[in-house]
Formats: C-alpha cells, sequence, structure tokens
C-alpha cells in the first residue's frame, strides 16, 4: 500500500471536505442575518484596511477600543475584511472567513 493512498489520509481528506460544506452551506440563512458584532468586525476590518487606521484615528491597531470600553483583537477583524472583498460587502462576505 502506498503512503499517498493511507486510509488515515482518505479519511482525513473526507473530514475536511465535509467540515468545510457544512461552514459554508447556507451563509446567507443560517442563522437569520448578522450579529452586530459580525457587521462591527467587517466594517471596522474593511476601514482599516482601506485607510490604513481604525475609525479614531489610531494606525494599523492590534487591539481596537471602541465606545463600550472593549478591546477586541483587530487580528480576526482584518481577516473577515477579506472575506467581504472576496464576498462584497454581504453576510456571506462577512463569515466566509
Amino acid at each position: 500500500m502506498s503512503l499517498y493512498s493511507s486510509p488515515k489520509k482518505i479519511a482525513f481528506l473526507c473530514l475536511v471536505a465535509v467540515s468545510f460544506f457544512l461552514r459554508a452551506y447556507d451563509l446567507n440563512g443560517a442563522p437569520n442575518g448578522l450579529h452586530i458584532d459580525e457587521s462591527q468586525n467587517a466594517y471596522i476590518g474593511r476601514h482599516i484596511i482601506e485607510n490604513g487606521q481604525d475609525v479614531y484615528g489610531q494606525r494599523w491597531p492590534i487591539f481596537y477600543s471602541d465606545k463600550r470600553s472593549d478591546y477586541p483583537p483587530v487580528i480576526p477583524m482584518y481577516f473577515v475584511a477579506l472575506g467581504t472583498y472576496l464576498s462584497g460587502p454581504t453576510i456571506t462576505g462577512a463569515r466566509i472567513v
């Protein structure tokens, strides 16, 4: 039996394919609409990538200070913003990454 057709590798590739399908299936409808955090992360991430600074003027921040005195990390926002560039500023774009 060759190394490339081992049952463990085939099972792993099947698992990855099924998990990707379940993650990407019906992003617009399940759950209905966007949560406020999802839309805020997409907006802030895209704003930072386009302008080089957040809405408060901080250049390329690592942590984002919002008006609720919360400091969410910005790196995931950058990835969500990349999704909006791939699929447009839609629900799918905000959730694909």
